[in-house]
């Protein structure tokens, strides 16, 4: 019974094929999708991919050229799946043949499979390669989903205060340090890691950046995941912690939203340029928690406000162009009560 089964997978121009096909296809193709999408997540699936590198194995390797408005260059690989007990033939075993195509194109960023073209070939429909550019963000979410590894994240629930009944990959950094992950999860996040070990550093960079994204489209939760992968892959880099704080002020959590703003601020290098903005994010968070404490702890209140007016200046010193910050300024000075200083 064969089973042919279409992705394209989008690398940056300058990656090196021979090194992506052991990391990516064996990673991407045996664990994620192929076992979740085709429903045998209940059988023996073990997959061989011919590759130069196995001994044994000869890589069947052809080069796919689209038409050239698509700027993707494509390279086909043939694997053989071995399927035991399989829902068509109980206590048998199947041999499946199956090919992916990798493309590269100069536009996209790398480490995106494009599940909605796989979705419409498993339905017999033809792939028009000059519709690959058109498909960037249903690839990317779909691909990044796939990359959690594993429905426990789904299944493990939060008790915490402000994120009760949420899934834990909906709260950031997964709910550590007081939420403990179950062993499955452990290995997921082992795997998950493991899978970027040579370029952990630029693939957190690249979920933070699906993360911005997806906020800026309004999709919270999915900008929640890709933050959460990034942290994941590299602690130390200020911008997810930034988008936890953004997306937490969103849910009407300030309290907890600084909390993530001054991580972010400890970690972002003084001379980067988006430094000014991150101030006047957090100053927004300091300035929400001023207002609401303004009515029962008017001393907690004035210590917010000075707080966010301290992050308003530092933005104003580092970019004294930045225009939102003396908006942003006169607006905390004015709830504040400082009415003078709001028109200055």
């Amino acid at each position: 019974m064969a089973l042919n089964v279409l992705a394209l997978v989008a690398m940056e121009i300058d990656h090196d094929y021979d090194r992506l096909d052991s990391r990516m296809a064996l990673q991407v193709f045996a664990e994620t999708w192929m076992a979740r999408g085709l429903g045998i997540e209940d059988t023996d699936v073990k997959l061989k991919v011919m590759r130069h590198d196995v001994p044994g194995i000869t890589v069947k390797r052809s080069s796919i050229t689209p038409d050239p408005m698509s700027q993707a260059h494509c390279v086909r690989y043939e694997f053989q799946m071995e399927q035991r007990n399989s829902p068509f033939a109980p206590n048998s075993t199947l041999i499946q043949d199956a090919y992916g195509i990798i493309c590269q194109h100069p536009q996209m960023p790398s480490s995106i499979v494009t599940m909605s073209l796989m979705e419409q070939y498993l339905k017999g429909n033809q792939i028009d390669p000059r519709l690959f550019p058109q498909l960037k963000r249903d690839a990317a979410q779909a691909f990044f989903d796939s990359l959690e590894f594993t429905g426990a994240y789904d299944i493990s629930k939060s008790t915490a205060a402000g994120a009760k009944g949420k899934q834990i990959n909906l709260i950031p950094m997964y709910g550590y340090p007081e939420i403990q992950k179950t062993e499955d999860q452990i290995k997921a996040d082992e795997k998950f890691i493991k899978t970027f070990s040579d370029s952990r550093k630029k693939s957190s960079r690249e979920f933070a950046a699906r993360g911005w994204y997806y906020l800026q489209e309004g999709d919270e939760d999915t900008s929640m995941r890709r933050f959460n992968q990034s942290w994941l892959l590299d602690p130390d880099y200020y911008s997810p912690h930034w988008g936890f704080g953004v997306l937490l002020k969103l849910d009407d959590r300030a309290g907890e939203a600084v909390v993530h703003f001054d991580k972010a601020l400890s970690l972002i290098d003084e001379q980067n340029k988006e430094k000014p903005r991150l101030l006047l994010d957090a100053a927004g968070a300091y300035a929400i928690q001023g207002r609401l404490a303004k009515t029962n702890n008017k001393t907690r209140s004035e210590e917010y406000f000075h707080k966010a007016n301290q992050l308003i200046d530092e933005a104003i010193l580092i970019s004294p162009e930045f225009g939102a910050a003396y908006i942003f300024g006169a607006q905390i000075y004015y709830d504040q009560g400082d009415y003078k200083k709001a028109w200055e």
